[in-house]
This record gives structure tokens, C-alpha cells and sequence, in this order.
């Protein structure tokens, strides 16, 4: 079985399926389920941002919760406290967002391993009591509510909340192709091939000549822009930001995705299988066992480390070449 091919059929006709069957998920299914997969798209599109910085360069961050929660704490902001256009928020949230993220990051790469991880916790957990302290702009713990935004020329002020669900989430498939072509045009790039060294062996890349505090500032500067533009789609979607979002527990569950569909070896689908897995798992056994779920994602985490390193896409592959 080649690796273009599958049962006999190129895989863009998977992704030409694949993409025509979410354009038709508003016509055939409820509202609830549109928001669903629309919520599940944007889970995806973080994991792919987290992979960035985790699977292609190898750092372990505990602040990307931090960087997508601020950045649809300042498109909330913006849109409910200065009512501003749903674009110029936008913007306004991922310059903010990546400007706060290349500052930090000029510290944050002077560090390896364990303290990249335990400096990023730190600067997140800094931005999270942010939130809660500044009550009086954010909300607090009550959360900041999002008002109906105009979009573009299109009046979705006096939209039904169905249809600028379905608006929404049209932009987001949209915003999401173009994240996935970025993703597997990075693969194997020259820029691509540089994280992959890093991530190999930082003290080889170095001496090799590769500058490994600027691409490692590259990486966080790429993964969080990504980042912040899921972040600002989330507030849209939800109508309501609030602190857990910003919570570390987001990063942790984003490396997760990552591990468990092989991002590593396979950074657009396995990312993608991953984040999908991870995340409808973690619905419905929210929903079957509201007060296990969370012990049963932790055994999850534990059978990833264990048994299942190389991920979905490393066991299907596996057992591709056995059967071949």
C-alpha cells in the first residue's frame, strides 16, 4: 500500500469527501450537531497550532491555553466593551496575542526541556489570575458575554443564533483548509526540516549552524498565530469567554491529541485523527460518566505512554507494513 494511495484511490479524493461532507453537515443535521462540529473543527485546528511548537520542534509548552484564552478574552473585549467590527477584533486579537508571545518568547527560548515547560506554566498561570483579578473588564469567574458581531458587509446583528452558528461555521471550515495545506506544505519544508532538526538534537543543529533560538521564537511565533485566530473563533462560536480556558489543563490536553494520533510521525493527519478522537471521547464520557471522565482520560494518557507511542497513524502503518 503506497503512501499516496489507498485501495486504489488517491487520498486527495478522501479530502475532496471529507470536505464536501462537512459543507452538508447544516443541511442534514440539527443545530446542536452543527455547533458540535464546529467546536470539534476548532479543537482540531489547536492541536494543529500546538503540534508546531510540540511535534515539529519538540517543546513542551503549558502556556498555549493562556495565548488562545487571551486572545478571545481581547476579541470579547472588543466586540461587547468597545463594540468593535467582528474583523478589526480579530485582528486585533491575534496581533495583540502574537506580539505578548514573541515578547515572552526571546526569554522562553534561552531555556530547554523542563524549564521551557515550567516557564510557559508560569507565564500561563500568570495570565489566568490576570483574568480572574481584572473582574471589572473580563467578568471574572462569571465569564465575559459576547454580543452579536458585524461581520464583513453581511448584517449578522439581527441573525438567528442557528444561522450565524452555520456562518460561523463556514468560516471556520474555511480558515481550516488553509491552516491544513499550511501544515502539509510545512511538513517538508526547508523551515519544516529545520524544526525537525531541532527537535532531533538542539546541540547538533547548532553546530551544524542553524540558529536554534531564532527558529524556536519562529515556531512559537507561527503556532501562535494559528492559535490566536482559533481563539477568536472559539469566543464567536461560544458567545462567552471564560477563565478555564486559560487554564494549563488546555495545554496538557492539546499534547495529548498530539500523542495519541501520532502527530510526531504524521503531523497533518495524525494531528487531525487525534484531536477528533480525543475530543469526542471526551464528550460522551462527560456525558456517560460526569464524574470518572476525567480518571478515564488520565488512564488514556497512560495507555498512550505505555503501549501507544507511536499514535493512530503509527499502529495503522504498522500494521499496513505486517499485512504487506
Amino acid at each position: 500500500m503506497g503512501i499516496q494511495k489507498s485501495y486504489g484511490f488517491p487520498r486527495s479524493i478522501y479530502v475532496l469527501v471529507i470536505v464536501i461532507a462537512l459543507l452538508l453537515v447544516p443541511n442534514f443535521l440539527s443545530y446542536f450537531y452543527t455547533r458540535f462540529i464546529a467546536l470539534l473543527l476548532l479543537t482540531i485546528g489547536c492541536a494543529l497550532a500546538y503540534n508546531i511548537i510540540f511535534g515539529f520542534t519538540g517543546l513542551f509548552s503549558l502556556g498555549h491555553g493562556a495565548f488562545f484564552g487571551l486572545s478571545g478574552y481581547v476579541f470579547a473585549i472588543c466586540i461587547s466593551r468597545f463594540h468593535i467590527s467582528f474583523e478589526v477584533s480579530m485582528m486585533a486579537s491575534v496581533l495583540i496575542t502574537v506580539g505578548v508571545a514573541t515578547i515572552l518568547g526571546v526569554v522562553l527560548v534561552r531555556v530547554r526541556d523542563i524549564y521551557f515547560a515550567f516557564l510557559t506554566l508560569g507565564f500561563g498561570w500568570l495570565f489566568y489570575t490576570l483574568i480572574l483579578k481584572l473582574h471589572y473588564i473580563t467578568g471574572g469567574t462569571d465569564g465575559l458575554y459576547i454580543r452579536t458581531p458585524q461581520i464583513l458587509w453581511f448584517n449578522t446583528t439581527t441573525m438567528p443564533l442557528k444561522d450565524l452558528t452555520i456562518f460561523l461555521y463556514y468560516f471556520i471550515i474555511f480558515l481550516l483548509i488553509i491552516f491544513a495545506w499550511f501544515i502539509y506544505r510545512l511538513n517538508n519544508s526547508p523551515l519544516g526540516l529545520t524544526f525537525k532538526a531541532i527537535r532531533d538534537n538542539p546541540d547538533r543543529a547548532e553546530f551544524i549552524g542553524i540558529n536554534v533560538k531564532k527558529y524556536k521564537l519562529y515556531a512559537l511565533v507561527i503556532s501562535t498565530f494559528w492559535l490566536s485566530i482559533m481563539g477568536a473563533l472559539y469566543a464567536s462560536v461560544m458567545g462567552i469567554m471564560t477563565p478555564t480556558v486559560l487554564h494549563y489543563s488546555f495545554s496538557l490536553e492539546l499534547a495529548v491529541m498530539v500523542l495519541l494520533g501520532g502527530g510526531m510521525l504524521s503531523p497533518l493527519w495524525g494531528t487531525i485523527l487525534g484531536a477528533g478522537v480525543y475530543y469526542i471521547l471526551k464528550y460522551y464520557l462527560s456525558m456517560v460518566a460526569p464524574a470518572f471522565w476525567n480518571m478515564l482520560v488520565g488512564i488514556l494518557i497512560c495507555v498512550i505512554i505505555f503501549g501507544f507511542r507511536e499514535g493512530i497513524v503509527g499502529r495503522i502503518r504498522f500494521i499496513s507494513k505486517k499485512e504487506g
